[in-house]
């Protein structure tokens, strides 16, 4: 059966190429090749301020045929749900969905649309089953912009290829991320452990991709995701590549790609390391001093490292109990 399920996707007009969940059937071919994710959301343009809606339109799984594009997932969405939109046939974007049209908000308003978080370099026929653009466990999303896309990280003059942000599960980054440093560490508990992996860029125009052990990217471990889970040892390398010259982006301006590499290495969780610094010190008892204090925030393994005494509450107590261990007075 072909189900429906959240989607964004966002384009504008020639300048641009570019709720509730609900579950839809349809009749779809047998052996269909996996699923999307599709979401439908106005984030910029508030109802208040004139926009026939905002927030969430749309979330929802649906199922791929082989046949498809996102312009027949999109259109199949809508459909769907009985929703009015317009397309253009000549750019292949979207012009309107559900009363919300381009340029209403002002002359700089429409739809876009980010494949894996990252915004299409063409027209919504250019990403399909069949060449390999549009594949299981994608995710579309279709937002509205009202300057150009600026407001939604699609930024066309922009040559910033870091990373805005980086999620990790699975294992302890360290230090913590910061957008101008490439080189972090990895710690696992065990030998092997999986991870999950998610990046987001600060111009989403530009591709973001994960690899281990080799950056290869022309060729293998390329597919464009949001997220990536997978398993790694003690030993291995993980690295994230933004807007490698051989990817794809609407992008025309002189850029330098960006690479983080990531060690992976088994260490066993220090006692009391409430800083993650590998160690047990003074400094830990005033990590939780500066986070009590709202001068600092102590990551999740920070927090559970700081209820020293185990009696459920990150306190002034925890505090003193750190400070008596390291004076030897318990």
């Amino acid at each position: 059966m072909k189900t429906y399920a959240k989607l964004t996707s966002s384009v504008l007009a020639a300048v641009m190429l570019a709720a509730a969940p609900l579950t839809v059937a349809y009749a779809a071919e047998d052996n269909a090749p996996g699923t999307v994710r599709v979401i439908v959301r106005n984030d910029v343009f508030s109802a208040q301020n004139g926009a026939d809606w905002d927030g969430i339109l749309i979330d929802e799984i649906v199922s791929l045929d082989s046949n498809d594009s996102v312009t027949s997932v999109m259109k199949g969405v809508f459909e769907a749900r009985k929703m009015e939109y317009t397309f253009s046939d000549s750019y292949k974007y979207f012009q309107s969905v559900n009363g919300l049209d381009e340029y209403e908000n002002n002359g700089s308003g429409g739809w876009m649309i980010t494949l894996n978080d990252w915004f299409t370099a063409q027209g919504t026929d250019a990403y399909t089953v069949q060449n390999g653009k549009l594949k299981d466990g994608d995710e579309l999303c279709m937002q509205y912009s009202c300057s150009w896309g600026a407001d939604i990280s699609s930024m066309w003059s922009d040559s910033t290829t870091t990373l805005s942000s980086l999620e990790v599960s699975g294992a302890q980054l360290a230090p913590e991320f910061s957008a101008d440093k490439k080189e972090y560490t990895l710690n696992i508990d065990l030998d092997t452990a999986e991870i999950q992996l998610t990046p987001t860029a600060y111009n989403k125009n530009f591709q973001v991709k994960i690899y281990k052990n080799e950056y290869t990217p022309e060729s293998y471990g390329s597919e464009l995701i949001k997220s990536r889970s997978f398993e790694v040892k003690d030993g291995d390398s993980v690295y994230i590549g933004v807007a490698n010259p051989n990817w794809e982006t609407m992008n025309s301006m002189p850029y330098e790609e960006t690479v983080y590499k990531f060690a992976v290495s088994s260490v066993k969780p220090v006692k009391f390391d409430v800083n993650g610094d590998g160690a047990f010190d003074i400094n830990d008892a005033t990590a939780i001093q500066f986070h009590l204090a709202k001068l600092d925030t102590l990551s999740e393994n920070g927090l559970i490292a700081a209820d020293a005494n185990e009696d459920g509450d990150v306190d002034i107590n925890d505090v003193t109990y750190l400070q008596m261990l390291l004076a030897k007075l318990l």
